[in-house]
Parts: structure tokens; sequence; C-alpha cells
């Protein structure tokens, strides 16, 4: 119940403030936006500065963390939209990196599942694209129905560098 948690928090935060009046800790406003980020995030970014490598290191830590997940790159044939359903009774979720790799007809159905699975709460999902490389108007769509964008900073060269070592 996200509006009752916001409600919650947002009286814990009247109740610090009226203890201690300089307090100066999370607003409210930056706990919904976390919220937000937790239901749909589209992530964006330019090419080469390391969405797939953060998609891929994201996964290892819900696969280390036992969460149930998929994490798709380039096909949307093979999701099954009822599986997914069933799987997020415990909480789901759904990533797909890299929209912008497949065919604008692809897009557009992907936009129909992720409306679908959006219906559902314990679902959260993550979509990732390369900045000015899909159609105005179906980025628009996929804008609207995130809850939010997150403009990915990148990686930076010393986590990148040892990583590689690794």
């Amino acid at each position: 119940e996200k509006s009752a948690f916001i409600d919650e928090i947002a009286k814990k935060i009247s109740d610090i403030k009226n203890l201690k009046g300089s307090w100066h800790g999370l607003s409210l406003y930056e706990i919904e936006t976390y919220m937000s980020l937790h239901s749909f995030c589209l992530i964006s970014g330019e090419g080469g500065i390391g969405k797939s490598y953060f998609i891929k290191c994201f996964e290892e830590q819900l696969e280390q963390n036992n969460i149930e997940h998929l994490c798709i790159y380039g096909n949307i044939d093979n999701i099954n939209v009822e599986e997914i359903i069933k799987a997020s009774d415990e909480g789901f979720v759904f990533v797909f990196d890299a929209i912008n790799e497949i065919s604008e007809e692809g897009q557009n159905n992907l936009i129909d599942i992720l409306t679908e699975l959006k219906k559902y709460p314990r679902i959260r999902i993550i979509i990732s694209y390369r900045t000015n490389s899909m159609d105005n108007v179906i980025l628009k769509k996929y804008q609207e129905i995130s809850e939010y964008e997150y403009k990915f900073p990148g990686v930076s060269f010393e986590s990148a560098l040892s990583e590689i070592l690794r």
C-alpha cells in the first residue's frame, strides 16, 4: 500500500522535526522519488557508458539475493507474461536492456507487455536505452508509462578498471 506507506513516513518525518527542528534527513519528496524508481525505472544514457554493465551487475545482485527476475536483451519473443504474473506473488523484477536495439515493431509490442505487467504492484520494471537512438514517438510512450527516468551518468574509469582486472 504505497499511499499508506507515504502517509506513515510523512508522519515520522514530522515527528522527528518536532523533536529536533534542525534535522535535515531525507525529505518526503526524495522518498517518493525513490519509490517511483522502484516501480518502473527507465534508464537512459549515451552509448558505451556502462548501462549494460550496470544491468549485468544488478542481475548478479538479484541472483545472489534469490530475487525472482527475468533479464532480457534484444528479443521479446520469449517473454511469457502469464508466467511472470504467476511468479509475481512474492515479487518479481523484469529487466530489459537496450530496447533501442530491437525493431520498432518489437518496441511497440514491448510497450503492450509492460503496460500489462505494470498492473501488478509486486512487479518491478527496469528498462534501458541509448539516448538519441529511438523514434521519438515510441520513446515518448515509454516515458509516459514509466514512473521515473534515470539519466545514467556512466561507470567511473576506476570501477571499470577494477572489474576488468578482476
